[in-house]
Order: structure tokens, then C-alpha cells, then sequence
């Protein structure tokens, strides 16, 4: 009985010191090689309440328009919705095999864009209203200029279901 004891206190005593020899080690922190003084602190100032503080005024730089570029495929408009600067011109390119028309919504009028309407398609007025006025076949682009502010929603005439925004700011 005292031997099996003796041998279960060596054998728990070799595997604690197995345990502690593998056991992995903390790195040794050095100190650093130089201590920053501390920065010094701002002095406060305080204000002379005779003097006005000069008049602040917030100046933005004019916003230039830009070129977007909306792919219309099968699942529809991408992207979806835009936001452009007036004056922005925004391409709308049919990048799949089936045409598409992209216009001014409502469908089937296309008057939701100041001035358009499907009326004026094949008049000398179409150049000026949110409607390509005939069906894009793939590859083929339609450019159109937003001049107007707001937000504007359209739609692919040949597929109703298949819309999506210009926002004008």
C-alpha cells in the first residue's frame, strides 16, 4: 500500500513538472528606451467679452455635374436609385439581350419629369424629356440631362415592373 502511494506521489510530481516545463512563458517587458515627458497642457483662454467674435459663414464650393452611368438587365436598373447635382447627365445602357425603354414614370404617360410626357416622342420637343422614346436593344445607351431639382422615378416602359430614382439636388 505505501509503495503504491509512493509511486502515485512520483508519477503526479513528474507530471506537474512536465506541466510547468511546457507550459508556455510571459516574454520579459523591457522598459522603454526614452520616457516622453508629459505634453504640456493648453494654456485657457478666457475671452474678452467686449469683442464680438467674427461672424461665421459657411461657404460651399459649387457642385459640378456629373456623368452616371445605370446598366438596365433583366433584374433591372443598377444601380436602382442615384443621386446626381442638377445638370448632371445621367446614361442609362441595356446591357442585356432583351430591349428596354427607360422613361419618366408614371407608366404608360411619362409625365413624372417636368415637361415630358410620351406625347412628345417623334416631335421636336423629345430631346428635352425624360423618355428615350423607343426601345433600347442591347448595347444601345440613352443620355439624359436632369436640370430640375427633385426626386424623380422612372421606369422601363417595355417591363413596368422594372423601375427606379434619380434624385436632383
Amino acid at each position: 500500500m505505501k509503495r503504491t502511494i509512493k509511486l502515485w506521489c512520483m508519477v503526479s510530481l513528474l507530471m506537474l513538472a512536465i506541466l510547468v516545463g511546457c507550459s508556455p512563458k510571459e516574454a520579459a517587458v523591457s522598459p522603454p528606451d526614452e520616457i516622453m515627458p508629459p505634453a504640456p497642457a493648453e494654456p485657457i483662454v478666457v475671452p474678452d467679452e467686449s469683442q464680438t467674435p467674427p461672424e461665421l459663414t459657411e461657404t460651399t464650393a459649387p457642385t459640378q455635374p456629373e456623368n452616371i452611368v445605370v446598366e438596365i438587365t433583366a433584374s433591372g436598373f443598377t444601380p436602382r436609385s442615384v443621386t446626381v447635382p442638377a445638370g448632371s447627365s445621367v446614361t442609362f445602357v441595356n446591357t442585356d439581350r432583351a430591349p428596354h425603354w427607360p422613361a419618366s414614370g408614371p407608366h404608360p404617360i411619362h409625365t413624372g419629369y417636368p415637361g415630358s410626357t410620351i406625347r412628345k416622342c417623334n416631335t421636336g420637343e423629345e430631346s428635352a424629356i425624360f423618355d428615350a422614346c423607343e426601345s433600347l436593344l442591347k448595347d444601345d445607351r440613352y443620355t439624359f440631362t436632369f436640370t430640375e431639382k427633385g426626386s424623380w422615378k422612372y421606369h422601363d416602359h417595355l417591363d413596368p415592373s422594372l423601375t427606379g430614382t434619380v434624385v436632383v439636388e
